[in-house]
């Protein structure tokens, strides 16, 4: 099985709220439909604490991020894939890099010792956030692989990478080669 927790943060203004409720919606539209997840192991939390979607789960809260990972290492099997999606602004640098949240913010040393449950599970952290590039050497692990949206934390524009990345998920834009697989 492979279970999957999308997590967009705060916006700032309504465009980027927007933006990032869209690139959110897109993967978790994505997660079921082309890749087969089915909607109960699909968590997205984000900024809006009232949305009523498909696969919303609630507000993007630091407790609510905390528990859904912790429901999803409960259900987890030993193979299991797990991915841990974040999406929106991020600041910090290293182990203080942070996804901005309704409320306080998990950093990427908090995500490392959330994500220390998944032992015996490949585990994909999608930092699709700017300023997420610093938060590699936290997260990596054995049997873990990180993809962010910067190289470093200086680049705290917003990043258009997100973007490409979920549109490559979600449309054969990606499989170059048309065998049916993202290339």
């Amino acid at each position: 099985q492979t279970q999957i927790l999308i997590v967009s943060g705060l916006g700032g203004e309504a465009a980027y709220s927007r933006h990032f409720a869209e690139l959110s919606r897109t993967l978790a539209a994505a997660a079921h439909e082309r890749f087969g997840i089915p909607d109960s192991l699909i968590l997205w939390f984000g900024e809006d604490s009232v949305l009523k979607e498909r696969r919303y789960r609630g507000q993007s809260t630091r407790v609510n991020v905390e528990r859904g990972l912790a429901q999803m290492s409960a259900r987890a099997l030993p193979g299991d894939r797990v991915i841990l999606a974040l999406i929106g602004h991020g600041a910090g640098d290293g182990a203080e890099t942070r996804l901005s949240l309704p409320g306080p913010d998990l950093t990427a040393a908090d995500f490392q010792r959330l994500l220390g449950r998944f032992a015996t599970q490949p585990v994909a952290v999608l930092a699709l956030m700017s300023a997420s590039g610093d938060a590699v050497a936290t997260l990596s692990a054995p049997n873990r692989v990180v993809i962010t949206a910067t190289r470093t934390a200086y680049e705290r524009n917003e990043a258009r990478f997100p973007a490409q990345f979920v549109k490559a998920l979600a449309e054969d834009v990606a499989d170059a080669d048309k065998d049916g697989r993202v290339s």
